[in-house]
């Protein structure tokens, strides 16, 4: 059964080919597990699935503060199925693909050197300070997302700072200066820090 325009509207998709697409990823998706499960490397083998963006900032299917922000293009769910070593469950915790590495390593058992600032998305000790910096060409707004905060910069001069939790998605920087520039002065040190890596890290 196809959605009507509205609900279609409401979850982002902006034509039927958009919204038939996905449908067919999912049915492909319950086709291939269906087989991989009847299979002998079924549970000796980690699946990572993610996409490289999300939805369209239209969407109404999230917060006002998500909009604000410009995170829906950026708020992709990445699948990790592990038979037998990591449990079902849903982490809401701010990653990005440069954790997909050292967490995928880790899960597999593999000795490795890590030169990213990837994080092991299942270690503990990083469960407090889970981060995604969020940049591309100098003409992308800079955003951190960061617990409940996000901080956007659009390069033209206007920097903000946004509670995802709020469904207003107004402008926290002048309500809560010292988180505003504590998530500036860390999205400052992402940005600098992986312009050295990038000409300075180890091949």
């Amino acid at each position: 059964m196809l959605l009507i325009d509205e609900d279609r509207l409401n979850y982002g998709f902006v034509s039927e080919d958009a919204y038939n697409s996905m449908r067919f990823a999912d049915q492909a998706l319950r086709e291939f597990f269906r087989l991989a499960r009847e299979s002998d490397y079924y549970r000796n083998t980690i699946f990572v699935l993610f996409g490289d963006h999300g939805i369209n900032d239209s969407s109404r299917n999230v917060n006002a503060s998500y909009r604000s922000a410009q995170l829906a293009g950026w708020h992709v769910p990445m699948l990790l199925h592990a038979p037998g070593r990591v449990q079902p469950g849903v982490d809401e915790a701010p990653a990005s693909q440069i954790d997909v590495f050292p967490t995928v390593a880790t899960l597999a058992g593999l000795s490795y050197n890590n030169w990213t600032l990837g994080r092991d998305l299942l270690d503990d000790r990083f469960k407090d300070s889970r981060a995604a910096f969020i940049s591309g060409r100098n003409d992308t707004p800079i955003r951190l997302r960061m617990g409940e905060y996000c901080y956007f910069d659009n390069r033209g001069g206007t920097q903000s700072l946004f509670r995802l939790d709020d469904p207003d998605g107004k402008d926290y920087r002048e309500q809560e200066p010292e988180a505003f520039l504590r998530m500036r002065d860390l999205a400052e040190a992402f940005q600098h820090t992986s312009k050295y890596m990038l000409y300075n890290n180890k091949k």
